[in-house]
């Protein structure tokens, strides 16, 4: 009914048939928009409901937007609490009625909270009922500063370890001031020894560097849309296009040996086997698939019981398809 000044309203409850209530004085936090006057895809205003992210917690909270700093920072009002927090628009997504797959269309630009990573890709929340699909190839490749180290901390990767000679799946820990790098290995978890490794015994462990993590919002592009199926895929290149693909040569690994084993690095465990990195007698390298079938000669029930990212294994190649792109790989020896 009316504005009263410092963030409070006079309201009237109304009921079903329309029929209005005596007034009542509501405060910061306890009033807001309806959900379905919510416009999601205009400015973020006050009085609406949002789900904002700390950070510290990593995770997603609601709230309600009390107040545009007009410097691009909100001040918003937790549900939990009512504590009062500052948060920027990336950090922010409207909470709205979800929609339906029939209202996304190809091309359509929207925002996406990355849900959860995967070797495939990552799945999204745009606001619809379901999460839609970014994959891998629609994934813009970040470009690194020409003054970047080689590697960040908090970065996932494989190390060469002088005492065993092996490779070992940690995680950068921090910079060293001689141009190594502290590795935090994954064994022996939270007490884990930190050891300094030179940047020629460390591999990123994906092989790639994606240009956000969970919780981050992104700009996207509605690249497909199967109402039948109840499935969406979007992607981060404008309109909605496939991004572009760099052609994989493996040509340098058809005239390789398949009775003679060569030392690889598994780079990926997967249900159904090992994704391997070979090097070709050239000098090149690339990756290869280990089925499960090929890993022992009896039944394998456990892909993740033989191997972790990281380790070396000896493995034959088997059979290569250039045009295609693949090779398959075997861990089987030859009596």
């Amino acid at each position: 009914q009316k504005y009263l000044g410092g963030g409070k309203y006079n309201a009237v409850w109304v009921d079903d048939r329309g029929k209005g209530d005596e007034a009542q004085t509501l405060g910061p936090g306890f009033i807001r928009k309806r959900l379905a006057d919510v416009d999601r895809a205009g400015p973020f205003l006050a009085g609406e409901a949002v789900e904002g992210y700390l950070e510290e917690g990593q995770q997603w909270h609601p709230g309600i937007i009390q107040e545009n700093h007009q410097d691009g920072s909100f001040r918003v009002i937790w549900d939990e609490d009512a504590t009062e927090h500052t948060l920027v628009a990336k950090d922010m997504k409207k909470i709205a009625p979800r929609m339906e797959l029939f209202d996304l269309g190809p091309g359509l630009r929207m925002k996406a909270t990355i849900n959860s990573i995967r070797d495939f890709g990552a799945f999204v929340d745009v606001g619809a009922v379901r999460e839609g699909l970014l994959h891998m190839s629609n994934i813009k490749q970040t470009t690194r500063p020409m003054n970047a180290p080689a590697f960040d901390v908090g970065e996932r990767v494989t190390a060469y370890f002088d005492d065993d000679m092996r490779w070992h799946p940690g995680t950068i820990d921090s910079m060293n001031g001689d141009g190594r790098f502290n590795i935090r290995w994954d064994e022996g978890g939270d007490d884990a020894e930190v050891f300094a490794c030179e940047v020629k015994g460390i591999k990123l462990q994906d092989e790639r560097r994606l240009p956000f993590k969970v919780g981050d919002r992104v700009d996207v592009w509605v690249a497909k849309v199967e109402e039948r199926a109840g499935r969406f895929s979007v992607s981060m290149f404008e309109g909605g296009r496939r991004g572009p693909t760099k052609p994989r040569d493996y040509s340098a690994f058809e005239s390789m040996d398949p009775t003679v084993s060569v030392t690889g690095i598994i780079r990926r465990v997967l249900d159904m086997g090992f994704v391997v990195e070979i090097q070709a007698p050239t000098g090149a390298r690339e990756t290869g698939f280990v089925h499960l079938s090929q890993i022992r000669d009896h039944r394998v029930e456990n892909v993740a019981e033989y191997g972790r990212v990281g380790d070396e294994v000896d493995v034959r190649v088997v059979t290569v398809d250039v045009k295609g792109q693949k090779m398959s790989l075997s861990m089987r020896p030859i009596y």
